[in-house]
């Protein structure tokens, strides 16, 4: 099997990286994620825009196919699809994927129910710090299944587990109040 490319993403660079180089370009691209922000009624923070612009400019030229695990509301599936990519999202939350215009999947990471080497690009934007231990090996070799060019990862470097962790009153258990488990 040919190896597939994994491009890691960190949050805290990125910002550095996007408004060092901003083009025209950047900002049609980031134009088209605001427009799709709120129309599930989540609007993206400002961070969130940049990300997905630097997202974007990851991927192979129109018209690859674009996996999203993870997606959420779509608003990148949506973007990317406007730009001519053969774009598809995939979440566990229906509800979530409501307003996309694009292709969805509902199921898991770690149940990809897709062929081998079904998408150019996988892209795994925030996720993986969601992922319980004993789903993270199997979403991985899922995602690297499914994907046949590159895989496009984010996740947010900057922020510190003990610092956005609460302590349970009745039990005790200590947890990120996002729900990141790394």
């Amino acid at each position: 099997r040919a190896s597939v490319g994994v491009e890691f993403h960190i949050r805290r660079h990125a910002r550095q990286i996007q408004r060092s180089a901003v083009t025209r370009s950047d900002e049609r691209l980031a134009d088209l994620v605001r427009a799709r922000s709120g129309l599930s009624g989540h609007m993206l923070q400002e961070g969130d825009v940049d990300r997905f612009v630097a997202t974007i400019r990851k991927l192979p030229d129109p018209p690859a196919s674009v996996l999203d695990v993870g997606c959420g509301t779509g608003v990148l599936v949506d973007a990317i699809g406007d730009l001519g990519y053969e774009s598809v999202g995939l979440d566990l939350d229906e509800a979530a994927m409501a307003a996309m215009v694009r292709p969805r999947i509902v199921a898991s990471i770690a149940a990809i129910p897709k062929p081998d080497r079904s998408y150019d690009v996988v892209i795994l934007n925030e996720i993986l710090e969601h992922l319980p231990v004993g789903v993270f090996a199997e979403a991985l070799a899922e995602v690297q299944r499914v994907a046949r060019l590159r895989i496009v990862v984010t996740v947010p470097n900057a922020e510190s587990l003990e610092s956005a962790s609460t302590r349970c009153p009745r039990c005790g258990c200590v947890y990120s109040v996002h729900g990141h488990v790394r």
